[in-house]
């Protein structure tokens, strides 16, 4: 990358973890061909990172080592006003070389086995901050101590001043289910159990499906519905006894608030995201599956 500073060039590059020597330095080469194509003998000044690439005892390793001393002061120096490498910056006391060679020969290249894998690499800049496992490690720490914070926070408090259209309070209701699901995706994931990771992430972004609809219904007896639905399907998972007294619970509580138990257990009964039933119709002619909720 190379941006137009008010006095000179700044090519900046990051050299990633899986390059070697050969392909770093002819990278850096087709940086420096293509900012002089474009700024002809425009002060240049160089800037360079590498991510891993180190040895046992926590230095680069030979082939980072050498691209910066040998090829970095060595050979690049000449053609730049300054050169910024993790090992050293170093000023150009001469006047910059224009004169850059059209193409980069190498001598005595390594024949590396593994030099084809660079071709599959696909670069991701979203996690360049974590260069090490400690930088790891105390982004976990950071996220640990707002989410003990989130965990002790009642829901009430947690909507927002301005939220309108809550008359029912049903977002608060829902912030419980979500909190919890938020904190048992991050235990997940610092164990290590990444089935469990996708499948809480999944649930997740359900639940901001979810959110959007309870907020636009304003209907009491849709989360009723969704403990209910829970319940119900939750069920199958058990032996015949355990199944049989959960669903003579779900019955009881029926009774005890007047819903038609036999209704309720047909519409509920064939997935997770049948309570949302009653308010997404089938429409005529066509088929529409509420599984397609668990698809987002």
């Amino acid at each position: 990358m190379a941006v137009m500073e008010e006095k000179a060039i700044a090519l900046y590059h990051r050299i990633r973890k899986q390059e070697n020597f050969e392909s770093a330095a002819e990278n850096l080469f087709e940086l420096l061909i293509s900012t002089q194509k474009r700024w002809p003998n425009k002060p240049r000044i160089l800037y360079v990172s590498i991510d891993g690439c180190r040895n046992a005892a926590s230095g680069f390793d030979d082939d980072m080592f050498e691209l910066q001393q040998g090829f970095g002061l060595g050979f690049l120096l000449q053609f730049f006003k300054e050169v910024h490498l993790p090992l050293a910056t170093v000023k150009n006391t001469k006047a910059q070389n224009n004169d850059i060679p059209d193409e980069l020969q190498i001598l005595n290249a390594k024949n590396r086995k593994d030099d084809s894998l660079n071709s599959l690499y696909i670069e991701n800049y979203s996690n360049t901050e974590f260069q090490s496992k400690e930088d790891v490690y105390a982004y976990l720490q950071k996220v640990s101590e707002f989410l003990k914070k989130y965990d002790s926070l009642d829901g009430y408090y947690a909507k927002p001043d301005n939220e309108s259209g809550d008359s029912l309070d049903l977002l608060s209701v829902w912030h419980l289910h979500l909190k919890n699901l938020t904190i048992e995706l991050f235990n997940s994931f610092v164990h290590g159990n990444l089935i469990s990771v996708a499948a809480m992430t999944r649930a997740i972004i359900e639940c901001y499906v979810y959110l959007s609809v309870i907020k636009k219904e304003q209907n009491a007896r849709l989360l009723e519905d969704w403990f209910l639905c829970s319940l119900i399907v939750g069920s199958k998972k058990y032996a015949k006894d355990g199944k049989d007294r959960v669903l003579r619970s779900v019955e009881q509580y029926c009774q005890d608030k007047e819903i038609d138990y036999s209704e309720a257990y047909v519409r509920l009964r064939e997935n997770e995201n049948g309570w949302l039933s009653s308010i997404i119709k089938k429409k005529k002619g066509e088929e529409l599956h509420l599984k397609m909720f668990a698809t987002i």
